[in-house]
């Protein structure tokens, strides 16, 4: 099973961020995984590229929104016996996992 969020347009597409679902508690953290839209039925994994595996998950759910109103959609994930996720939108494809330094790691 699988969280998904439309983050952002880019080009007119959007992408999708596929956040791996908690399912028990012997499941092992996964990397999340960014796919854009190629406007033909195909997506493109940009996951290492964007900085988004670098983070292993166990996704409940993920809020695309502009947490820092800079005009680009950020990801939150909240995860399950691991830290919660939030991805500030860098631009250029890339996101910085600032989660614990902004306080929504740990609740």
């Amino acid at each position: 099973m699988a969280a998904a969020a439309k983050p952002d347009t880019i080009r007119g597409w959007h992408r999708k961020l596929i956040a791996n679902k908690f399912d028990g508690s012997k499941a092992r953290p996964t990397p999340s995984r960014l796919l854009p839209n190629n406007g033909d039925g195909t997506f493109t994994d940009v996951s290492k590229e964007s900085g988004i595996a670098q983070s292993l998950d166990k996704a409940f759910g993920v809020v695309a929104t502009d947490v820092n109103n800079d005009g680009l959609r950020d990801l939150f994930v909240a995860n399950d016996t691991v830290a919660n996720f939030l991805f500030q939108n860098l631009g250029n494809g890339k996101l910085e996992e600032v989660g614990l330094w902004s306080g929504v790691a740990y609740s």
